[in-house]
């Protein structure tokens, strides 16, 4: 409680106002002189005699005697006795201090007033926090918390709390803006049965899961239609840090898996933590069918300076490979949530140990500017590469980020061909694959495929291939009836059905199929799958391969790996077909090996019809 004034005082404190509003409208032009010089004169005159709790306030945040230091209060340069901006301040104005009495009450409530905000006012002010009253929301709080907020350099500042940026890229890379909101999360589990949704609905209520984020209104629909719509290849999701990027990617994937869809729908890869993804999962889990299974990274408790924790220390991949097998090996609905450095191990065993991969329909990415940031790319590249692969339903990319500024924008662009079209541009396994294309002799031919056992058989007649593998994709039951079809014309030719094999080793299943059969080149039937998860292959010389898939290019890149490296020495001249490794490439139309051929920078050369048989 402020003593209030006596008239003494009152009235030398009216004389200094009247010198102070004199001085300032004749300096309105000047520079604002020092307010430390202001303030330590008139406490020499004052004298300490109470004008100092009066008229000069505290400043915040320091003391008034320490050197250098300003006043934290803004108000002193305005004029004294002009309305203040602030509507507080101006309600302070209005209504004179009620603890004020005697003849100068008025005065000195009008005096403080004009001057300074009151001891209430400040604090409210200084602390956003005050302006909440009995739990109620102010904008003005929630404008200032905005505007508090640190983002990173990429994140605009004006979309802190703004709706996300989505695109959506359909076949053809047409690019659309979904226009479809999530009102109410009894719309999340519309394909649900009605009991069913009711209870998974008020699961998430009693875990405050009242109303949609503004994040999950416009993100859930987005999700859900990638397992619906297979036009949809690539779908990119900007949006600011902590404002439910993640929790509206597992709500939309909880709504669009039903427990008609069997088998591993959606794998989703990450380099933070599970703990948010997973809590939507857990609320949900006695209702929901879908059964999720997160393997994130280890976290070592001694970090050193320079030196990156590795995500797989300490991690046994045969206790993964159990875990999953227990968890998603029954054949109900499931996915996988993790970091690329576990996930990609996992999904290289997983065809040898009975986990099916052929009903995966989404393959996301959370963090995705994390995960480029820490050289992860060819683990996600690969990771995309089996799965687009093993799986028979087409595969949907999603990719979560932060906001990025329009110089960081490409790298979605890049993300995009990486992912979508299969060439690697953020890792040096592409570079990797060109090199050893370069380095190799490319032939193709173009004939129907029936003729393609008769083809190679002239060839191999004529021109002594050294032995090698045949890579086919078809079919076991076509694989047996070329291997039939080149024995009969004297090629020897063993079947290698790759994945039920893939335990004894490369080596014993090829001595395996030269067993009982003349000495000499011969070549094994396989299919490409070992050359997609990089087991040990057989180091060979020769590669053929019959037609490669048009949506997995990258595959023959992979083939190509089984070539041995040769290393020309000086001098050597040899050119022809036997100086370098070999790769034929048999198909039914020419298109493919144009893309081949601009995938890899390579030229491939035509085999002369003279050779092959009419």
């Amino acid at each position: 409680m402020v003593a209030p004034l006596s008239p003494a005082q009152l009235e030398s404190a009216s004389d200094k106002l009247k010198v102070i509003e004199a001085t300032q409208a004749s300096q309105k032009d000047a520079p604002r002189p020092s307010s430390r010089s202001g303030w330590e004169t008139e406490q020499a005159e004052q004298g300490g005699s109470g004008m100092e709790s009066s008229i000069m306030p505290t400043v915040p945040g320091g003391s008034r005697d320490s050197p250098g230091k300003r006043p934290g209060r803004q108000w002193f340069g305005l004029p004294f006795g002009q309305p203040q901006k602030d509507n507080r301040q101006s309600t302070t104005q209005d209504k004179p201090s009620s603890s004020s009495a005697g003849t100068g009450a008025s005065t000195d409530s009008v005096a403080s007033s004009s001057m300074t905000p009151s001891v209430k006012d400040s604090r409210h002010l200084s602390d956003p926090r005050h302006s909440l009253n009995k739990g109620s929301r102010d904008d003005s709080f929630l404008s200032t918390i905005s505007e508090s907020t640190t983002s990173d350099e990429t994140c605009d500042s004006k979309r802190v709390f703004g709706p996300p940026l989505i695109d959506v890229y359909s076949d053809g890379s047409t690019r659309d803006k979904p226009s479809d909101v999530l009102q109410d999360f009894r719309q999340l589990f519309a394909i649900t049965h009605q009991e069913s949704a009711e209870q998974m609905q008020q699961l998430l209520r009693c875990e405050s899961f009242d109303k949609p984020l503004p994040m999950q209104r416009n993100v859930v629909p987005v999700i859900k239609s990638a397992f619906q719509d297979e036009s949809k290849s690539f779908i990119t999701i900007q949006g600011s840090p902590h404002a439910g990027k993640t929790s509206a990617l597992a709500l939309g994937i909880l709504g669009a898996v039903g427990s008609d869809m069997t088998g591993i729908r959606a794998i989703a890869l990450s380099t933070g933590d599970v703990r948010e993804f997973k809590k939507c999962f857990d609320i949900v889990g006695d209702a929901h069918p879908i059964r999720l299974c997160c393997f994130e990274s280890s976290k070592r408790r001694v970090s050193f300076a320079g030196l990156d924790a590795d995500p797989v220390a300490g991690v046994s991949l045969h206790e993964d490979m159990e875990r999953l097998c227990s968890d998603l090996g029954s054949g109900a609905p499931g996915m996988i949530y993790g970091h690329p450095s576990r996930v990609l191990p996992l999904l290289r065993e997983a065809p040898a140990w009975g986990i099916d991969l052929s009903n995966v329909q989404v393959l996301a990415l959370d963090d995705a500017e994390d995960a480029i940031r820490q050289g992860l790319m060819d683990e996600v590249c690969e990771v995309c590469t089996i799965l687009r692969h093993f799986s028979k339903q087409r595969l949907r990319h999603i990719m979560l980020s932060h906001f990025l500024s329009n110089e960081s924008k490409s790298l979605l662009r890049c993300l995009r061909t990486s992912l979508v079209k299969q060439s690697n541009l953020f890792g040096i396994q592409a570079h990797r694959t060109q090199a050893r294309a370069k380095a190799v002799n490319h032939y193709f031919a173009v004939a129907p495929r029936a003729r393609w056992p008769a083809m190679l058989a002239v060839l191999h007649h004529a021109l002594s291939l050294p032995s090698g593998i045949i890579f086919d994709d078809e079919s076991v039951d076509a694989r047996t009836r070329t291997r039939v079809s080149l024995r009969s014309l004297g090629v020897t030719a063993s079947v290698w059905n790759a994945l039920a094999e893939q335990k004894s080793g490369a080596r014993a299943a090829a001595r395996d199929g030269q067993a009982g059969s003349p000495k000499g080149p011969a070549f094994h039937l396989m299919p490409s799958d070992l050359a997609v998860l990089k087991v040990d292959l057989p180091m060979v010389r020769c590669i053929l391969h019959f037609d490669v898939p048009k949506k997995e290019l990258s595959v023959y890149g992979l083939r190509l790996m089984c070539l041995e490296q040769q290393e020309q020495k000086k001098g050597s001249r040899k050119n022809g077909m036997s100086s370098k490794s070999l790769s034929v490439l048999f198909v039914e139309e020419a298109d493919i090996v144009c893309e081949l051929e601009k995938t890899y920078h390579i030229r491939m050369q035509e085999v002369p019809l003279d050779m092959l048989p009419s």
